[in-house]
């Protein structure tokens, strides 16, 4: 049985804002896709950007060595990666781990706009 491939959709929010969108389950195989659009992100000098997982239902290892990789390739070009939308089970995951202390995690696409808009 073939996984089907995770999908990803890329938006502006506005100049500086970028929103990254997935679709689907980030296992082993489909980590590397989700690495390559965030490096891609990255290379177009989008260094603030928002990381919708409504809709990924799982994360697995490697997934998620994927997600600290471009959340510390962002803070070293003074941007950040900020998580929204987490699932409860994948929230419960991250607090496990300590990543919820790592990654700013928000309820809302707002909330996320705002942590990269209020003053430092």
């Amino acid at each position: 049985m073939s996984v089907p491939a995770i999908s990803i959709r890329v938006e502006a929010l506005n100049s500086k804002i970028w929103l990254m969108t997935l679709y689907g389950e980030i296992d082993a195989g489909q980590s590397r896709a989700v690495g390559r659009a965030l490096n891609e992100q990255f290379s177009l000098g989008h260094k603030r950007l928002i990381l919708d997982l409504a809709q990924v239902d799982y994360i697995s290892s490697d997934g998620l060595r994927i997600l600290v990789g471009a959340w510390q390739r962002a803070r070293e070009s003074k941007g950040n990666l900020v998580l929204v939308g987490v699932k409860p089970r994948i929230l419960e995951m991250l607090q496990i781990i300590g990543l919820d202390l790592v990654f700013p995690i928000a309820e809302t696409q707002g909330q996320a706009i705002a942590h990269f808009t209020r003053p430092r």
